[in-house]
């Protein structure tokens, strides 16, 4: 009897003891569940905080860049009659070392030798390796050069790494940043789909190009049939009669609320990249005021701007954004809607972008 009830207590304490295993190893694993599932919630707080840090430092970077971009419009004002920098090369002018850029039948064309001239003398650059092409408008991408030329600035050159264009290119354009990063790699066509390809008219000067926009009526006509428009895509019309002269900035009526320049796309904010004037105006954008201030601003809280043709009309310059492979994609999926922020301030120089309703033209 006694040993049956020895055998029954063993038996019983050994079930026991599996029963407590089980349930040890049943709260093992929720527990370690349990961590798991913290711990992914910590990895992915952590990304995103990092995202974070990581946009915040670029848009950092981006307006430390447009001071200084402002400190030195402010000292070419200073030297030069208080005018903004821009191309000042007119029909007729032969002021090149180089002769093919002193042969120049019209306005447009005597900016663009000025261009080539600028690129060819601050990148030691010749006739052969940085050649002259025709029917381009360098004040669109290229309105940085003349600043660059004055402050004795070094773009980026071949064989170099280090480049004072990151001055001129936002810490979001990639593709920009890998071209003035391998000028060498750029010209063998490197980086395929994400660059201009050879065969395209002028490529070898894209490595020289800016990320920013310049308001076109600072460097020409503000209004009127020789003012520059835009295209039916993200180009410009430019009249035959058109004037490129810069403004002077004492002109500007609202220099606190007249944007300067800014840059092409929204590139901080989401995984879409907007162009910076897409009408559904969700594009935020940093941008340089007139009065030396950076900031990034929404395109929604701008004034849409108006018909250089047509002054007097209350619409809006209304154009089609449509990218190149290496341009950022439209949000639609199709051409993006595009209106005239910024480029077509009503009232041009006597107008504002923000901080008040639009200022009507006094003709």
């Amino acid at each position: 009897m006694l040993i049956r009830d020895r055998e029954r207590i063993m038996s019983s304490n050994t079930l026991n003891r599996g029963r407590a295993h089980a349930n040890r190893q049943g709260f093992a694993l929720v527990e370690a569940a349990v961590v798991a599932v913290v711990i992914g919630m910590l990895v992915a707080v952590l990304v995103v905080s990092g995202e974070r840090a990581r946009r915040t430092a670029m848009i950092g970077e981006d307006l430390s860049n447009l001071r200084q971009i402002g400190q030195l419009t402010g000292q070419y004002a200073n030297d030069f009659e208080d005018k903004f920098w821009s191309f000042s090369w007119k029909k007729g002018d032969k002021l090149s070392q180089w002769p093919d850029l002193n042969v120049n039948s019209d306005n447009l064309q005597a900016i663009g030798s000025q261009a080539t001239d600028i690129i060819r003398r601050i990148s030691n650059r010749d006739q052969t390796s940085m050649p002259y092409s025709a029917l381009w408008l360098p004040s669109a991408i290229y309105s940085h050069l003349p600043l660059m030329d004055y402050a004795g600035l070094r773009p980026a050159v071949l064989g170099s790494t280090v480049s004072a264009s990151r001055l001129f290119v936002g810490s979001g354009d990639r593709n920009r940043l890998l071209w003035i990063s391998d000028v060498d790699g750029f010209e063998k066509n490197k980086f395929g789909a994400n660059q201009p390809p050879s065969q395209q008219l002028g490529y070898k000067r894209w490595p020289y190009s800016t990320s920013y926009r310049v308001p076109l009526h600072l460097v020409s006509t503000s209004f009127g049939q020789n003012s520059i428009t835009n295209a039916a895509w993200n180009g410009y019309i430019v009249p035959a009669g058109a004037q490129f002269d810069a403004k002077k900035l004492t002109e500007v009526a609202y220099p606190s609320n007249k944007v300067l320049l800014h840059e092409s796309h929204g590139r901080h904010h989401g995984k879409r990249q907007p162009y910076f004037s897409v009408s559904t105006g969700e594009a935020r954008v940093p941008l340089l005021t007139i009065d030396g201030a950076a900031d990034t601003r929404a395109t929604r809280d701008g004034n849409k701007g108006w018909l250089p043709l047509s002054p007097m009309n209350a619409g809006s310059t209304c154009y089609a954004y449509t990218p190149n492979s290496w341009d950022p994609p439209t949000v639609t999926g199709v051409q993006d809607q595009c209106s005239g922020y910024y480029t077509y301030t009503r009232s041009a120089e006597k107008g504002r972008d923000f901080g008040g309703p639009e200022v009507p033209h006094q003709p």
